[in-house]
């Protein structure tokens, strides 16, 4: 098949990518480290620009965060860079992928080892090592003899690891009217693909109480953490397999000293849903939550700070992963599939009707710990297995549009190789 010529360079690529991997994981990318993502993708960045791409910086804005006690602050989030290569060609994809983690820069793990066949530290896995997957990805792309018509386009934002509340809306618009997207986050440890995630929201409460002496003045003052803690068991309880929804106590922040009455504190909640009715069901559930506690305590505030739609397995989707399934016979390599509880970028992308797969990074584990690793072998197995992926779903595109076009036979094979 022509397509597997164009891959048989990957082969000798492994090193190299684990190469990349281990310079981009030793430089410190923390979600608020905006000069060390910025670091990241300007190497990203000299890398593709070998392959004639077209690659800018879009600026992120400013915006409201607030402290873990409550209090409001400007929040600066990652540039996002852009790589583009043949906007105009029919069929357009979206890769996508980020720069930051979650290890801040005083964080013990900084450092990068090779042991048997795995790859330690921070990053390596989510998502560093799918960086240089992506990037291989893109030169097979490049090799192939069909890349005239395949236009492509690369966003590499800096809050992932944080909502990317900043990067939404242009995620939403760069992938709106693809044709698919692929997005570089890591496998299961067994290197299934994930086919469905859920909805995800992170929010803050606020309570503001009056401070005094625990002792002599202790009727006078109101204590602020009392509320979010009923809060946080009230919320708690809407947690249920049955209803596929889960709410996760993240941090209750407030007071100083035993013999104080605290003036200010936080709850900071996670809460994740399956599906689209149990997602409604579980927002319903927290504002009714919300407000029958402000009744109580009319100082309570509540704080949507990122929210991520779910990512159902439909029939939009289906094809997509057809696809990967046929681009795994012809490799040789076993396709999985199952669920996950973690969400990403893909979230978004599918959302506004793009097929999507979110899960062609490295295989992993570990994420989010000390114990971070990639497996060195799945370098190059990704890297196959998404260029296939884009160039037989490319094809899938143009045989479905010269059938609803009257083109002789002889020119619909003149233009893609049919």
């Amino acid at each position: 098949m022509i397509h597997l010529s164009s891959l048989s360079f990957l082969e000798k690529e492994k090193r190299s990518m684990v190469a990349l991997t281990k310079k981009l994981a030793l430089i410190n990318s923390f979600s608020n480290n905006t000069k060390g993502i910025k670091s990241v993708q300007d190497i990203l960045m000299h890398e593709a620009k070998s392959l004639g791409c077209k690659a800018v910086f879009i600026k992120t804005a400013d915006e409201a965060g607030f402290d873990l006690n409550g209090y409001p602050y400007k929040k600066k989030s990652g540039d996002i860079l852009k790589l583009t290569m043949r906007p105009n060609a029919p069929f357009q994809c979206l890769l996508m992928g980020h720069a930051d983690t979650v290890y801040p820069p005083d964080s013990p793990f900084q450092t990068c080892r090779i042991e048997s066949d795995r790859l330690h530290g921070p990053g390596v896995a989510d998502m560093k090592g799918g960086l240089a997957v992506l990037l291989k990805t893109l030169e097979a792309i490049e090799r192939s003899p069909n890349r005239q018509s395949i236009g492509w386009t690369v966003l590499i934002n800096g809050d992932e690891e944080t909502g990317s509340s900043a990067s939404r809306r242009f995620i939403e618009k760069e992938a709106f009217g693809k044709a698919c997207a692929l997005v570089f986050e890591p496998s299961k440890e067994n290197g299934a693909f994930i086919k469905s995630r859920p909805a995800s929201a992170n929010y803050l409460f606020v309570a503001r109480g009056k401070g005094a002496h625990a002792g002599r003045d202790f009727y006078q003052g109101v204590n602020a953490i009392a509320p979010l803690m009923r809060l946080a068991l009230d919320l708690s309880s809407l947690t249920s397999k049955k209803k596929k929804i889960q709410v996760n106590i993240a941090k209750l922040v407030g007071g100083s000293e035993f013999n104080v009455v605290p003036d200010r504190g936080s709850l900071s909640i996670n809460i994740r849903a399956f599906g689209s009715k149990s997602w409604n069901l579980a927002k319903e559930q927290t504002q009714a939550a919300f407000s029958r506690h402000k009744r109580a305590h009319p100082d309570l505030e509540m704080h949507l700070l990122s929210e991520r739609p779910s990512k159902e397995f439909d029939k939009l989707q289906k094809p997509l992963f057809d696809t990967l399934n046929k681009s795994g016979a012809l490799l040789g390599i076993p396709i999985n599939l199952t669920e996950s509880g973690g969400v990403t970028d893909g979230n978004l992308i599918s959302a506004v009707g793009v097929p999507c797969i979110d899960s062609f990074g490295v295989i992993g584990s570990g994420l989010h710990t000390v114990h971070e690793e990639a497996h060195i072998a799945s370098f190059t197995e990704r890297a196959k297995l998404a260029a296939l992926t884009i160039l037989m779903y490319a094809d899938a595109f143009y045989k479905r549009r010269t059938r609803s076009l009257s083109i002789p036979k002889a020119y619909q094979k003149l233009a893609w190789g049919l």
